[in-house]
């Protein structure tokens, strides 16, 4: 079964390594990310210096365990909406 997760993800290094960051997050719950979509961005800074990247990131994967078809779920998709659940 697919799903959509959004997640919240951070790094003192760039936005790129928050992005990362919060894939490798999503592989413990989703078998296959299929697709990221970044939501918001946002930079905390401290003395003039940028000193973390945050995303909030939209993945699409299947779940770990679920043995729903791709097609199937696009299909669903379109008719009923998008599910999403936060991860902590």
């Amino acid at each position: 079964m697919a799903k959509v997760i959004e997640i919240g993800s951070s790094s003192p290094k760039n936005f790129e390594a928050a992005v990362h960051d919060g894939i490798a997050r999503a592989n413990d719950t989703l078998d296959e990310v299929m697709d990221a979509w970044i939501r918001d961005q946002q930079v905390m800074v401290a003395k003039v210096k940028i000193v973390e990247c945050r995303v909030i990131t939209n993945l699409t994967g299947m779940l770990k365990g679920g043995n729903g078809s791709k097609k199937k779920w696009a299909r669903a998709a379109r008719h009923s909406g998008w599910t999403k659940i936060a991860l902590d």
